[in-house]
Formats: structure tokens, sequence, C-alpha cells
């Protein structure tokens, strides 16, 4: 990928107009991006992170939740972080939940490394 293809993307969310712009912004860079940032999780990870951080899941009905899905089964990433559960921990190879702990983006994982730090 080249390097101006490469580029952190940076989603929220306040209504239908910016879910398509997110979605005009991943389709101007082809569902790639080196680091995914997100308040929320996607849809599919939340029986785990409910898991990982002790706490009961509720049933989702979030037009949000299910994009960030769409883009975690579409979009090609290094590492996705967010920070909604206000925990640390490393969910999968591909998904960070990230709130006190600082973690170094460039080049991360660093060789040898596992995120988990």
């Amino acid at each position: 990928m080249a390097e101006s293809q490469r580029a952190s993307r940076f989603l929220s969310y306040n209504g239908e107009e910016e879910l398509l712009h997110a979605r005009e912004t991943l389709d101007a860079c082809g569902w790639a991006a080196d680091y995914i940032v997100t308040h929320e999780c996607p849809a599919s990870l939340r029986e785990l992170v409910g898991a990982v951080c002790g706490i009961r899941m509720r049933r989702h009905d979030d037009r949000l939740i299910d994009f960030l899905d769409e883009v975690d089964g579409c979009a090609s990433f290094r590492q996705w972080f967010f920070g909604h559960y206000h925990y640390d921990a490393r969910i999968d190879a591909k998904h960070t939940m990230l709130m006190y702990k600082p973690m170094p983006i460039d080049g991360w994982p660093r060789d040898g490394e596992d995120g988990e730090g």
C-alpha cells in the first residue's frame, strides 16, 4: 500500500450524515487504513468485550454499532482502538480496548511485542 494511501481514520457519529461521510471517506481510501479509532466497538465484539470487562451487555439496536461491524468485516486495517468501556485490554489481534494505558501508535505493535506491554 502506498504511503499516501495509508492514513488513520477517525469516525464519530451524530446521525445519518456522518455515517454517509464515513462511508465516503472509506470509499475514497479503498476501505484501507492503518488504524481505526472509535468510541464504540463493532457489534460482533460486544459479547467478548462484556466478558473481558465483567459486564452484561444489553441487546443493541444501534445503526452506528451495526455500521462499525460492517467496517470491521470489510475494511483492511492494522489495529482498531476503542474506549467506550473505560477499560484497557487487547481483545484480539486487531482490536484493543483502550482508556488509561498509553500506547505507542507509530509502528504498533513493535517487533517482538504483542501490544499487551
